[in-house]
């Protein structure tokens, strides 16, 4: 994996991490508004991602889905085992993303740790910008104020996975915290970790029909939430 290293844009003279010789805010990609819905983003499209989504028919499968495509997920990233440890998951790659990993040592700090990258978390900073980043996602997101631990606890205990159906060992925010979701009882649900780390932050349309569509089916608070940001996804002006 290709690391970035700090660098000085040669256009703004802004510190940063990365690969190119300018900064993220200087580079081609920069910010412009959606045509559709005057959202902000950064690409090099008119429209933003979620105005771009229109209804599709996967050419492998035939299934009906909503996105960017001309495969749907499924048939995009099949289900099939890892060739080390025969654990069945969804992605391009052969081996799994534990197998991915192999034991090195920090070439910062010689400790170490397993995983895809040069440096271990804590000489990267990945380990406390993340800690802080959810840290402050969590407090801006509360309702009535911090979600105690018993509640998780209850949530996982709730039943299986509600994507899936297998054992529960994380709890999931239905709606994302970075995309509006509240910390609170009512957005949250146990889920696998497949599951959980697949969906990460992305909203119920942008995920795996599949998963979406068992969620819906087992859960009104994943169903709630799927009509919710159904009738909130913009028309394209093509179609209005």
């Amino acid at each position: 994996m290709t690391q970035g290293t700090d660098r000085v844009c040669v256009q703004c003279g802004t510190v940063f991490t990365g690969r190119y010789r300018k900064c993220p805010g200087c580079r081609p990609i920069g910010r412009r508004k959606c045509t559709a819905c005057d959202r902000v983003y950064r690409g090099t499209q008119y429209l933003c991602p979620t105005c771009r989504l229109t209804d599709r028919e996967c050419v492998i499968c035939g299934a009906t889905f909503r996105g960017l495509y001309r495969k749907c997920s499924a048939c995009r990233y099949p289900e099939h085992p890892c060739i080390t440890c025969e654990h069945v998951f969804r992605a391009s790659n052969s081996q799994c993303q534990e197998c991915r990993k192999s034991d090195r040592a920090c070439t910062a700090c010689g400790k170490t740790h397993r995983r895809l990258t040069l440096e271990c978390d804590s000489c990267s900073g990945r380990a406390r910008t993340h800690g802080n980043a959810r840290r402050a996602r969590k407090l801006a997101a509360e309702v009535a104020g911090p979600v105690p631990r018993s509640v998780y606890i209850e949530v996982l205990a709730s039943g299986p996975c509600i994507y899936c159906g297998a054992i529960p060992t994380h709890v999931d925010h239905i709606r994302p915290l970075a995309l509006g979701g509240h910390e609170a009882r009512y957005n949250l649900a146990p889920a696998c970790r497949p599951c959980n780390q697949s969906k990460g932050g992305k909203l119920l349309i942008h995920w795996d029909p599949a998963r979406v569509a068992h969620g819906a089916a087992h859960s009104p608070a994943v169903a709630a939430e799927l009509d919710r940001e159904l009738a909130q996804v913009p028309m394209p002006p093509h179609c209005v």
